[in-house]
């Protein structure tokens, strides 16, 4: 009951309050290896590395090379040197005798994608994750499955490969992916935020407002959002949705990082129509604030 409890704490974001659970579990049982694997995890969340390794090494010793004690030790030290190379190199020995524990595999893409400044290495080892299908890797216990409504370990993969092809301007393949995590996980904010993109680049301006709107309902007051909406109003020509959002945006104190392009859109809008008194009004603050912008 206490490594139960113990492990919904922790996966409930808690785990300084799941610490004296294990605790107990471990003194009541001191051949649990899943109570010292839950407690290094704590420790580790905590930042008390030692105290995670030495939990994770009662671990292993109690289940001798069990992929999970050995993942878990080489990402506890890993962590403390910051060492790319060398934890890749952790990585792949783990996976040499257990290529199908997924946890090690994503970590391992992370460490390509360090060495490599690129994402070619890092999305091979995420699509032999995927490829593996969402069932069989359901159970990866990660921080994220278990205690609150978040995405499972196949969308946390996934939304690390859209990602990559977003930065790559793999459009089509970026747009299925963010189409299947919205699908699945319509709360995820950046899906809606970097699909709106996606659609833009592919023409599809009609979808990036709309997948503008939907962050903007998830966030009102996102500054990534706003942007998101403005840049697909302005190609849509639709000067009074423009002028008005800008000015809603700028009027109500929303906190947003961008008023200089904010001022930069309402200003095409009054270029547009043409009020040249109103264009010179937003323009120059707009160019002050970013001179070497390419807007």
């Amino acid at each position: 009951v206490n490594l139960q409890i113990g492990e919904a704490v922790y996966f409930a974001g808690r785990p300084g309050i799941a610490i004296p659970y294990l605790d107990e579990a471990i003194k009541l049982d001191p051949k649990s290896g899943q109570a010292f694997r839950r407690r290094g995890w704590s420790q580790l969340r905590l930042e008390n590395i030692s105290a995670a390794i030495a939990d994770f090494t009662e671990f292993l010793a109690l289940s001798p090379d069990d992929p999970d004690a050995l993942f878990a030790i080489a990402f506890a030290r890993d962590s403390t040197t910051h060492n790319c190379a060398a934890a890749a190199s952790d990585y792949e020995r783990i996976l040499e005798h257990h290529p199908g524990h997924y946890l090690t595999r994503k970590a391992l893409a992370g460490e390509y994608a360090c060495i490599d400044g690129h994402g070619m290495r890092q999305l091979q080892e995420l699509n032999k994750i995927l490829a593996a299908g969402r069932d069989a890797i359901a159970d990866t216990n990660y921080f994220g499955r278990r205690g609150r409504n978040d995405r499972d370990f196949y969308a946390a993969v996934l939304e690390e490969r859209a990602g990559i092809y977003y930065d790559t301007r793999q459009w089509k393949e970026a747009a299925a992916d963010f189409t299947w995590l919205i699908d699945h996980y319509p709360f995820i904010f950046a899906a809606h935020i970097n699909r709106s993109y996606t659609r833009m680049e592919t023409g599809d301006v009609a979808g990036a407002l709309a997948d503008a709107d939907a962050a903007l309902a998830l966030q009102p007051a996102a500054a990534a959002a706003q942007l998101a909406r403005l840049t697909a109003l302005n190609v849509l020509k639709r000067n009074d949705d423009m002028l008005s959002f800008a000015n809603t945006a700028l009027a109500t104190g929303q906190k947003s990082p961008l008023p200089p392009k904010i001022h930069f859109f309402r200003g095409l809008a009054w270029k547009r129509r043409g009020h040249r008194g109103q264009v010179l009004d937003d323009l120059p603050p707009a160019v002050a604030a970013t001179p070497a912008c390419r807007w």
